[in-house]
């Protein structure tokens, strides 16, 4: 009965120390790991927590490396991760990185640049798409430069001041900036977005200048405009060209075009005139100067509109004169003779708008004023001797008087002459109608004043308001 006892005992225990054998050996073989998923998809098991973010920086590096102006980011969220218990089970960290190498994407959070609804441009964040179209704005308007220098004449011996004011800088197209997911890769460069909004992109065309070229005739063969031409080729002066000079008559068709509106003023000289007093008791052909006079002032200011640089309209918004100027009093013998002027200038037609006024035109110097009005009909500016009255390719139907005082007028692009060469006009006289004859693209009517020595004056600072 003991010994039967005991054995059941023995058996107890051996059975109690298997078990516990048991539970230690598969105590051992449990071990903790981490399940990977993605989109619900189990990918495996790794050895430690923190793998998958190591490896998502380490992809996010590499991309942010080769675009570090982008602003980056991933799919990392979509990969879950969980700790679990598991018998006999080990660590699957190379495979799972293949997987996860294979599903991780990095993209980049770019912003679109559109024109009227055309994309021309994803670039890496919203601060470069703003300096992108604030360079195209400050090609057309340098607000920092109020203070230039120009000049009464041609040749500059009497500089005064001007100051340009801009009201509105605008692009005259719809341009919308925009947020998108795309491939970094697919970045746009900064500065080829700008030559695109520019441009600039487009492939040059050059023309190598042959024996018997001439600018009007170069820009009918290629069916572009002298503008393009003088533009493209500043260098190019009073039309002359060589056999051999190389040109370039890239039309550029810019994407974007900026328009701005400037208050522009200037204060010019104003020549002081001459006033002619007449003596019957004086032999004809005498004269004596009473009064040297002194030139006077003139402020005048204009509202220009311009788009991409190139003046579109230009009004006279507002003229004073700050300083009268005081004639030269000239005694003169003999009777009054018809064909003399005063010295001082009408304008030469009726509520006349100013189009372009007196200087540089797009690399070129403009050396009158061009002005248009309801009533067509040109008057004499003032009393002088036509020495003019003909056509030729540039002004067309064109009239100068000279008024025997040391200035000479100019009226350009007439479609009828009135008078002709040699006849005596007086000041108000009807001399032509304007037009759009010779190098015109409008009617319009150009005018001109030149000194003594032929300089080309600007007429504003003449002009009786």
């Amino acid at each position: 009965m003991i010994h039967s006892l005991q054995q059941k005992l023995k058996l107890v225990l051996v059975i109690f120390l298997l078990t516990l054998c048991t539970c230690l050996i598969l105590g051992m073989q449990l071990k903790t790991v981490y399940q990977v998923e993605f989109d619900g998809k189990k990918l495996g098991y790794i050895s430690e927590m923190n793998l998958l973010k190591k490896w998502g920086q380490e992809q996010s590096s590499i991309v942010q490396f080769k675009y570090p102006d982008a602003e980056l980011v991933s799919n990392q969220a979509l990969f879950k991760i969980k700790s679990v218990k598991r018998f006999f089970t080990k660590a699957q960290d190379e495979k799972v990185e293949q997987e996860f190498n294979q599903r991780f994407i990095v993209e980049s959070s770019g912003y679109t640049i559109q024109v009227d609804g055309e994309v021309v441009g994803v670039v890496a964040n919203k601060e470069m798409a703003e300096l992108i179209l604030q360079k195209i704005k400050n090609n057309f308007s340098v607000r920092n430069q109020s203070m230039e220098v120009t000049s009464l004449s041609w040749k500059k011996e009497q500089q005064q001041y001007k100051t340009v004011t801009y009201k509105s800088v605008q692009f005259v197209e719809n341009v919308i900036v925009s947020t998108v997911k795309t491939d970094p890769a697919l970045l746009s460069n900064p500065e080829e977005v700008i030559k695109k909004l520019k441009g600039e992109d487009i492939k040059r065309t050059s023309y190598t200048v042959k024996e018997g070229d001439c600018v009007s005739c170069i820009a009918q063969d290629f069916n572009v405009s002298q503008e393009v031409i003088y533009s493209n080729n500043p260098w190019i002066q009073d039309d002359f060209i060589a056999i051999g000079d190389k040109l370039d008559l890239t039309i550029s068709k810019p994407k974007l075009s900026v328009k701005t509106t400037e208050e522009y003023t200037e204060r010019l000289q104003v020549p002081s005139g001459v006033k002619i007093i007449y003596d019957n008791s004086m032999r004809v052909g005498r004269s004596k100067v009473l009064d040297q006079g002194k030139p006077g002032m003139k402020k005048i200011t204009y509202l220009r509109t311009k788009i991409n640089g190139k003046l579109i309209d230009e009004k006279v918004v507002k003229s004073e004169i700050q300083q009268k100027a005081v004639p030269k009093k000239v005694l003169q013998g003999a009777k009054i003779i018809k064909g003399i002027g005063s010295g001082v200038f009408d304008w030469p037609i009726i509520d006349p708008t100013v189009t372009s006024q007196f200087g540089k035109r797009w690399g070129r110097f403009h050396a009158g004023t061009d002005s248009v009005s309801s009533n067509r009909t040109i008057y004499a500016a003032d009393s002088g001797k036509v020495i003019y009255a003909g056509f030729t390719s540039d002004y067309g139907n064109h009239v100068i008087i000279d008024h025997q005082n040391g200035y000479q007028t100019l009226y350009a692009h007439m479609s009828k002459i009135n008078t002709k060469k040699g006849s005596l006009v007086e000041k108000g006289d009807t001399i032509g109608i304007m037009g759009t004859t010779g190098r015109s693209t409008g009617v319009h009517l150009h005018f001109e004043i030149r000194n003594k020595d032929n300089e080309k004056i600007n007429p504003l600072t003449f002009l009786n308001e």
